[in-house]
């Protein structure tokens, strides 16, 4: 599980410099004292919005347009006078008109990235500070809700699914958490070496609908060899949350502290937000997965086979209509430079 920070204390903090005002500058509290760096809540006037600054020994100071900026949040790099030396200090400041429920789940969030007994330089510390920030710049970006729709929710299963399979092969973990594209919208889900997978997941009954989202999706002549990984789920009392399943997969990257911090972000970028891991209730088993090559026989739309004058489409495919034969796992991973 991700390390938890009490985004609680962190609003108490806040609550508490807020008439703290004697003038423009810097009003800080030192918080969750014993960390790895020194932690501040803090509100700058006259605009009194909340911020955390956290002090990194060693790094030089970013220029202001290296550093992530978002919808609700502002990254800058505040000087804090003799009280600040040896350091330096970078803030994370909620925006006016920015949600503060929010914010305090990001920064909780952003603060975790730091507890993790595996880095002992700031350097690199600062490196997976700022990354989570920028996937959490992603997140608002695109506007995710905070809850996964139940849609979303199985399709991330199915994604984990995957990328379980992938880990438990052998093959790199940077390799494997790299190729995972589908946080963040890329065509296909996975993008290997020796191809793409594209993965639908469903709840098992009547039939499997997949949705394809654009004409490009399952077009086999834009990567060396694609697949359909169709991964079918029952929910039953004997499966596993979702938060469980992200907790396996952290299980298999324990020791990969860098490769971690990147799946974790990919994690927000796909709507998944660890304080919220409680709302997610309902367990799931796989109860199979098919992997379908997708060539010309296989029943698809792409530019070329569409209709003159149509330039975009999204459309239903019943897998289980399918009359080709899924390829063995073993097969699919070895043409794809998984298995050697």
């Amino acid at each position: 599980m991700a390390p938890q920070i009490d985004f609680d204390e962190l609003r108490s903090a806040w609550r508490a410099l807020q008439y703290e005002s004697a003038g423009a500058g810097w009003r800080t509290i030192p918080i969750l004292g014993g960390r790895v760096c020194p932690i501040l809540a803090g509100r700058e006037f006259p605009g009194n919005e909340e911020a955390i600054l956290v002090g990194f020994q060693g790094i030089q100071r970013p220029p202001a347009e290296s550093l992530p900026q978002g919808q609700g949040f502002l990254v800058t790099c505040p000087e804090l006078g003799a009280a600040g030396r040896d350091r330096t200090w970078i803030g994370l400041a909620r925006q006016p008109g920015g949600d503060l429920d929010l914010f305090a789940i990001m920064a909780a969030d952003v603060l975790g990235t730091l507890e993790s007994r595996y880095v002992s330089d700031d350097s690199r510390r600062f490196s997976i500070f700022v990354a989570r920030i920028r996937s959490w710049q992603e997140f608002m970006r695109r506007g995710i809700p905070r809850l996964l729709s139940p849609e979303a929710e199985v399709g991330l299963v199915g994604e984990l699914q995957i990328l379980s399979v992938i880990l438990e092969s052998g093959y790199p973990v940077a390799l494997t958490v790299e190729a995972w594209k589908g946080p963040q919208r890329g065509l296909h889900d996975f993008a290997l070496d020796g191809g793409v997978i594209e993965v639908k997941t469903a709840i098992a009954g009547r039939g499997f609908p997949v949705h394809i989202s654009s004409l490009d999706q399952l077009d086999e002549s834009l990567a060396r060899s694609l697949y359909l990984a169709a991964v079918r789920l029952i929910v039953a009392p004997s499966g596993k949350t979702l938060p469980q399943r992200v907790d396996s997969v952290r299980d298999l990257l324990a020791v990969h502290n860098d490769v971690r911090a990147d799946f974790d972000g990919r994690l927000i970028e796909a709507g998944f937000v660890d304080s919220l891991r409680s709302s997610y209730a309902r367990t799931f088993e796989v109860t199979s997965v098919s992997y379908y090559e997708v060539g010309e026989s296989f029943p698809h739309l792409t530019r070329n086979s569409a209709p003159r004058g149509v330039t975009k489409a999204n459309y239903e495919l019943d897998l289980d209509l399918v009359s080709h034969v899924p390829k063995p796992s073993e097969e699919v991973l070895r043409r794809l430079g998984v298995l050697v």
